[in-house]
């Protein structure tokens, strides 16, 4: 996961069909490229200004939640 510029770039990122179906519904300009070895989505801005430290963390776990809920569910369940 690294922050290019305007984007945030995850790699790899191989989707399957019903989450490339999300990842088109919650961030429409959202992109794969190179047959799904990376996603490129663009960082949210608020007011104008991008995001920073603590919610744009916020903001990549949350993408990164929607995108593969599974590791979120493991994480939790290590916590208990």
């Amino acid at each position: 996961v690294v922050a290019m510029g305007p984007n945030l770039r995850i790699a790899p990122a191989h989707l399957p069909d019903s989450m490339r179906v999300r990842l088109q519904r919650l961030y429409p300009k959202a992109k794969l490229v190179a047959n799904g070895d990376a996603l490129v989505v663009p960082l949210p801005t608020a007011g104008g200004a991008a995001l920073a430290d603590a919610d744009l963390l916020s903001w990549v776990g949350q993408l990164l939640d929607q995108l593969w809920p599974l590791a979120a569910e493991t994480e939790k369940a290590a916590v208990s």
